[in-house]
């Protein structure tokens, strides 16, 4: 049994890691502009597209798409920040089962199984008293899709409001040149690299806790072009124009920006408990509770905004060179984003000694939600143990359901574990 003043030791060495986390540095900016959630917003100055318009009414000029078109504000924009916020708490960062643990007692690193574990599915099995692990992961992220469209050529089109009333009545339409229309094409390109540290600690047998504490970096940048399009009504097509020639862009229709932020994401805390073990027929089955913190910071896309508590159910069932397993639970948001039921499913295979292949589904389901976050994905990795006190691994996650929310055709990720 370990000693009061041991289990001291190592939850202060787990403190430590949060605390290092804590105390990097703050987001480092690109430019000057209003930060990643800002990107599309800040367009235009941030006061919306202002074709040059011609007379009407003895006014020389008028501007009248300004008001529709601040584009944040637009129903029929997504939220840049929400998006990028839900897939942050949703990004594939770390491999969830600890396949080398370090025996505090013996003071040596041991395999601990046979197979060496799922990647983002949990299994039910705890890495035992005494033993922690110690692991970084990457992936990358390349985002190319939203709603099942090619992200780097998004299509808005933004009506004339009701700017000249005859007599002070509304008349949506008239005169004629309020038919004309604008057509905004939005070229995006978003990147998302993170970095995961995490740890995990055996309390008892059946216990255990720990934490992952990432580091995110998100690179963005958009291109906007502003065409008018003529009604066939309109007597004078030429009474709206964009001027190209102008540097202005808010009166030549073309603007551009760009950002990148690196910091600390959300940090996760966990603890499992393994209430179910080597039945003749059940599975074994353990509970998992997870609490994440709004560490990152949104304002730059490094994290949720957001604190969650996550709780699943676990189950394990070996199969002697294959295993199989099961999750299912729901995660709580305390803030903006909407609860979620969470579930995957997944089986390792030990294809010889000290390689196992792995083959998961992961879904996630907003029930009050728009539908945008409801995603399905699969994935197919590799763990290899080398040494006795190394495991290398990589994983390609590919989503299944391609035509929901802001996704990626492939997300990509390597890990290491060492036993110290």
């Amino acid at each position: 049994m370990m000693s009061g003043s041991k289990h001291a030791r190592v939850l202060a060495g787990l403190a430590g890691l949060v605390t290092a986390g804590v105390l990097l540095p703050e987001p480092i900016l690109a430019q000057e502009r209003g930060g990643l959630s800002n990107l599309i917003r800040d367009l235009y100055g941030g006061d919306g597209i202002q074709p040059i318009g011609g007379p009407v009414g003895g006014t020389p000029e008028h501007h009248p798409f300004r008001p529709s078109f601040v584009l944040l504000d637009d129903p029929d924009l997504f939220d840049l920040n929400d998006e990028i916020g839900r897939n942050i708490a949703f990004a594939p960062f770390n491999a969830a089962a600890a396949a080398i643990v370090f025996d505090i007692e013996r003071g040596v690193p041991v395999r601990a199984d046979d197979s060496l574990g799922p990647f983002l599915v949990r299994e039910a099995s705890t890495i035992g008293q005494n033993r922690m692990s110690f692991g970084v992961s990457y992936a990358r992220i390349d985002y190319q899709n939203y709603e099942g469209d090619d992200l780097d050529d998004q299509e808005f089109v933004f009506s004339h409001t009701d700017c000249c009333p005859p007599g002070g009545t509304p008349s949506p339409g008239q005169p004629t040149f309020e038919q004309d229309q604008i057509r905004v094409n939005l070229d995006l390109e978003l990147t998302q690299d993170i970095f995961a540290f995490f740890s995990t600690y055996g309390i008892t047998n059946n216990w255990d806790v720990g934490l992952v504490v990432p580091i995110v970096s998100v690179d963005a940048s958009v291109r906007s072009v502003g065409t008018i399009i003529p009604s066939p009504n309109n007597p004078d097509p030429t009474i709206h124009q964009f001027d190209r020639s102008d540097p202005d862009p808010d009166l030549s229709g073309v603007d551009s920006n760009s950002d990148s932020a690196t910091g600390i994401g959300d940090i996760a805390f966990r603890s499992k408990y393994n209430f179910l073990r080597d039945q003749p027929v059940l599975p074994d089955a353990a509970v998992l509770g997870q609490v994440t913190l709004p560490t990152g910071d949104d304002d730059d896309l490094l994290g949720s905004g957001d604190t969650a508590v996550l709780g699943l159910l676990i189950g394990t069932k070996d199969f002697g060179r294959f295993s199989v397993h099961g999750n299912v639970g729901y995660e709580m948001f305390f803030d903006d984003l909407e609860d979620a039921l969470r579930y995957g499913a997944g089986t390792d295979v030990l294809v010889f000694d000290g390689v196992t292949a792995v083959g998961e589904v992961l879904g996630r389901y907003e029930p009050n939600g728009d539908g945008t976050s409801d995603v399905v994905d699969g994935l197919v990795g590799l763990k290899w143990n080398p040494t006795g006190d190394v495991v290398l691994s990589s994983f390609v996650l590919t989503p299944i359901n391609r035509d929901t929310g802001l996704r990626a055709d492939v997300v990509w990720g390597f890990g290491l574990e060492l036993g110290f």
